[in-house]
């Protein structure tokens, strides 16, 4: 008697899916886990959220591309094909491409910044988070990264708060030490993610599961989890300002997807720590995924859905 053979699971569809920080070109990226879970990928929509390629890795630094980088970019448009919309949303290291939003290219949608709206019907702003740097404290600002303060309901305005830096009267040795800090905290960060990689090839040979050792870390810090949650609280502010029912971004390398205040914050995480994803079900069910698509976090659609798709608009 001849057993039939096991089909495999159906793949799930999803009508939206949101990536960031993935960082193409710079040595830390996991392209080759991200093009196998594009591969993969079935939606509607899929939002690019920023630092998807690292220009300023590969301006300042060796690029590192090879066949993983361009499997990503053929299961990019392989999903292109198969009548996925995909939405460009810059970031901080690939801000040149800022200079083309709110163009319709063959390829995609460039967008500052945009609203997605959920089957059930909630208004989310998606931006890729590094407006909220000059809020957090944390980053040195990089050149052009302040916005111009003021309130305002357009999705494509800067949040309200972030202003332009006045000239420090204290001469160059301020800003020379505040540089020499972040060179000392860039070139930390550097290590912990090359022990990051040199860690996890090991676990692959045994094989064992992803481990993330950089995230393992920043949360017994209690600096980086400060600074986390002030970035949280200014990207829920900005949504509330807005009118809008929640925030989806990247930046911070923080995966999370948590409901407070009546408010959303998805942060869709990175490919350089947490390898992870946010897709919205056709229900509306917002879940964060990993990698390998286990869900994470989930967060239900309300009661009422909407079956209608969310366009997504800016200004």
């Amino acid at each position: 008697m001849t057993v039939p053979a096991r089909l495999p699971p159906p793949r799930p569809h999803h009508r939206a899916v949101f990536v960031s920080d993935v960082h193409l070109g710079a040595k830390h990226c996991h392209a080759a886990e991200l093009a196998t879970f594009l591969d993969g990928l079935r939606c509607d929509r899929l939002y690019l959220v920023g630092d998807i390629v690292d220009l300023w890795w590969m301006a300042q630094r060796r690029a590192c591309w090879g066949a993983p980088q361009m499997r990503v970019v053929e299961a990019l448009h392989a999903l292109r094909r198969a009548g996925t919309t995909i939405i460009y949303v810059p970031g901080n290291h690939d801000r040149a491409l800022r200079r083309v939003c709110g163009l319709a290219l063959p390829a995609m949608q460039v967008r500052r910044r945009t609203v997605h709206e959920t089957a059930d019907g909630r208004r989310l702003l998606v931006t890729h988070g590094d407006d909220y740097d000059a809020i957090t404290r944390w980053h040195l600002p990089m050149p052009g990264a302040c916005a111009r303060a003021g309130a305002s309901t357009s999705p494509d305005a800067s949040p309200p708060g972030v202003e332009t830096p006045a000239p420090s009267t204290r001469g160059g040795l301020i800003g020379f030490g505040r540089h020499l800090q972040y060179a000392a905290g860039d070139w930390l960060y550097d290590r912990i993610l090359t022990g990051n990689q040199w860690l996890n090839r090991a676990r692959r040979r045994l094989g064992m599961r992803y481990w993330s050792l950089s995230e393992f870390l920043k949360s017994k810090s209690g600096a980086a989890e400060r600074y986390i949650e002030r970035f949280v609280q200014a990207g829920l502010d900005d949504a509330r300002r807005r009118g809008l029912d929640g925030i989806v971004c990247g930046h911070i390398h923080r995966a999370g997807l948590v409901e407070r205040d009546g408010l959303v914050y998805a942060n869709d995480g990175d490919w350089v720590e947490s390898l992870t994803a946010l897709a919205e079900a056709p229900d509306g069910t917002l879940r964060l995924l990993s990698h390998q698509g286990d869900v994470l976090a989930a967060l239900p659609a309300r009661a009422a859905a909407d079956p209608t798709y969310g366009i997504p608009r800016a200004a």
